[in-house]
């Protein structure tokens, strides 16, 4: 009977015990929650806001397009100059379109450099050695000023889809607004980008 009461007793003490616990995890405090309200998007916007001046989106897409230019290769009607440390203004030059041969003229090189299918540090090094039996240790910067012969497309539910001339950094958002933005059967929460190398 002692041991009928005992356990009577401890299944008592225990489920209070359980129940207590189940209280004290039921009423510690959680973390903070933090209430999210979606801004409406206004229905003559071409797509969602973004900062008014672009500012993060530019921040995340200038790493990838400061890549792009280091590995642009150069075509017809690219906008390039070229600058030898010390040796401007003769041998400085800006403004070099570079032409449907992709050859330029430079000083000092009878035959001109070819400069297509070149990044603009392969011209550098090209320069640096033609000049090289002219001038000390030259060194030599070539800089793309403007980048013609890229293209991008802009395709699908948009009011003037078409191709264009990558001439700058230019951001989805800036794509989409420059091709008339999202048409009204678009969906501009559908946007896909394909990245095509020339091969």
């Amino acid at each position: 009977m002692k041991i009928k009461i005992f356990l009577i007793l401890a299944l008592i003490t225990l489920s209070g015990v359980v129940a207590s616990r189940a209280q004290q995890v039921a009423t510690v405090p959680t973390s903070p929650t933090v209430e999210a309200t979606a801004k409406p998007t206004p229905a003559a916007s071409p797509i969602p806001d973004t900062d008014s001046d672009g500012s993060a989106e530019a921040d995340a897409i200038l790493p990838y397009y400061n890549n792009y230019l280091k590995e642009y290769r150069l075509g017809p009607n690219d906008v390039i100059s070229v600058e030898v440390f010390g040796q401007c203004p003769d041998y400085c030059k800006t403004g070099i379109n570079v032409p449907p041969t992709a050859r330029i003229s430079y000083p000092l090189v009878r035959d001109g450099v070819m400069v297509g299918g070149k990044t603009v540090d392969e011209v550098a090094a090209e320069i640096t050695k033609k000049l090289d039996e002219f001038i000390i240790d030259p060194k030599v910067t070539v800089t793309l000023e403007k980048a013609m012969s890229a293209r991008y497309s802009v395709l699908g539910k948009v009011v003037s889809p078409g191709v264009r001339v990558l001439d700058r950094k230019v951001s989805v958002y800036e794509a989409i607004v420059e091709s008339g933005g999202v048409a009204k059967d678009g969906d501009s929460k559908k946007v896909f980008i394909y990245s095509y190398n020339g091969q």
